[in-house]
């Protein structure tokens, strides 16, 4: 009874007791919150989304679109969903009256620079947590505003200076006000994408092009919930058998490195299936409204239903070369970083630093989080020695057979696991137990970078370049080559 360290002990246990019970209730409570906001998006999504294109009339097709964005925005975010249509409707008068080859850099800032506010409430009150807060509303229409502010400066450039892509996507003619909030509130993009160009959602609205008769979305959009549902499964079975706390505490260091290995691949994999379930899901959405009609198949004679996507698992998971990764993962941020960010800086700065400055402003888009930077710089990393790599298997045809592909494709899909692990641990306390477990992958890659960056072993010339487009026109040979076309 007179132990006074034993008694300060037995209180420091049941503080924690307590702390860890709220942190579950928590938990419980997010997932909670989560699977309703889940159900009553694809309610609004699949089902409006998908009768609206039965609707004659553009204006009330619009309407329809506005009304269930803010019905569905007011459903997750309540009071708060005015901060959105306030950004919006900032976003269109700036888009009226600044200066037109200045509305894209406008609206960018404008739009990151509220997201940046947001990303720092968030943390300030709910450090390491996470639930459906406004500010996820805000990185969709970051990706909304971005891409209609610059396709609208570019159309009014001089079309023969665009490329042939920024051609296609010019925006001619200011949108109304009914276009623009139905473009930014649609339904079947407002969430998690993925999104498509303003020109053909004005396409798809007025029924114009191929958009003038789309086939049946029935079983191509249950095709993509079936999927998805399955996703679900798999998610929540290897969640039951290996939490992801096996990789945050010292038994985790204690483990042998292929223990290690093994808990990694797992854990990063029903880790990327958690945002497959959601990107599967949205897609089903826009298949089932027509909005990814993409005309029909020449050879096969079927509807495609790919015209814009949110996710190529295929391309994730089977990817030789971690720089091909980035264009199958959530497809709709990559494709707004490199049209609108990447292409535009590159334009004022050199390709190495409008590189990282992408990088950078992805990981802002993302939050704040100190690891979200390390997570980002490091992917940059990853991703210019595997592009050095893949200019080696150019130069090296032995480096091009399948033992030495099915070696970099390896270690390229353990790469690709370690930074997803460090995106989602996030906090020091957990992070410092799975970098003190495998300090090696990162240590690895900022070896081979610098010997790249030092050396001439890689280097891009004129006839790499050259014996490169011979390879992928007569082999197929690309840094997009999945694995399994190594055995075709």
């Amino acid at each position: 009874h007179g132990d006074n360290q034993k008694c300060q002990e037995i209180n420091q246990f049941r503080i924690n007791s307590a702390q860890e019970f709220q942190a579950i209730q928590e938990g419980t409570l997010e997932f909670q919150e989560t699977k309703q906001s889940f159900y009553l998006r694809f309610f609004y999504q699949f089902h409006p989304a998908s009768s609206s294109k039965q609707q004659k009339n553009a204006q009330a097709r619009l309407v329809v679109m506005c009304a269930l964005g803010i019905l569905f925005e007011y459903y997750l975010y309540r009071i708060y969903m005015l901060l959105s249509l306030a950004e919006l409707v900032g976003a269109y008068f700036m888009m009226k009256y600044v200066p037109r080859k200045y509305v894209g850099w406008a609206i960018t800032i404008f739009s990151i620079s509220l997201l940046i506010f947001l990303h720092l409430e968030r943390m300030i009150n709910d450090y390491g947590g996470w639930h459906l807060g406004i500010a996820t509303c805000f990185m969709e229409q970051c990706i909304h505003l971005g891409g209609i502010a610059w396709d609208y400066t570019d159309g009014g450039e001089d079309k023969s200076t665009l490329t042939p892509e920024k051609a296609r996507n010019a925006i001619d003619v200011m949108p109304s006000f009914l276009e623009f909030f139905g473009a930014a509130l649609c339904p079947t993009q407002a969430f998690c994408g993925p999104t498509c160009n303003f020109v053909d959602f004005r396409d798809y609205v007025y029924s114009k092009g191929i958009f003038a008769s789309i086939p049946n979305t029935f079983f191509p959009a249950l095709k993509k919930f079936l999927s998805g549902s399955l996703l679900v499964g798999i998610y929540v079975t290897l969640l039951h058998f290996f939490p992801d706390k096996l990789l945050k505490n010292q038994a985790f260091v204690d483990k042998n490195v292929f223990e290690k290995m093994f808990l990694l691949m797992v854990i990063a994999g029903y880790t990327k299936a958690k945002y497959y379930v959601g990107w599967t899901m949205a897609e089903a959405a826009t298949t089932a409204s027509g909005q990814t009609y993409n005309g029909e198949d020449p050879k096969a004679k079927v509807p495609l239903f790919d015209k814009f996507f949110a996710l190529d698992i295929l391309g994730v998971e089977c990817s030789v070369f971690s720089s091909a990764v980035t264009e199958s993962w959530n497809h709709n941020a990559h494709m707004w970083l490199k049209r609108y960010i990447y292409f535009r800086l590159n334009r004022v700065i050199n390709r190495d630093a409008a590189l990282y400055l992408t990088y950078i402003i992805s990981a802002f888009w993302h939050g704040f989080y100190p690891y979200y930077f390390v997570t980002f710089i490091l992917f940059a990393i990853f991703t210019e020695n595997h592009k050095d790599i893949f200019r080696l298997c150019v130069k090296y045809s032995i480096l091009r057979t399948f033992p030495f592909q099915f070696i970099i494709y390896f270690f390229s899909y353990i790469g690709i696991g370690y930074l997803g692990m460090i995106f989602n641990i996030l906090l020091h306390r957990h992070m410092k137990f799975f970098f003190k477990g495998l300090p090696w992958i990162g240590l690895v890659h900022i070896a081979l970078f610098i010997l790249f960056k030092f050396t001439s072993i890689s280097k891009e010339t004129k006839e790499s370049i050259e014996k490169a487009k011979e390879l992928q026109k007569k082999e197929g040979y690309s840094y997009t080559i999945r694995i399994y076309e190594l055995l075709q």
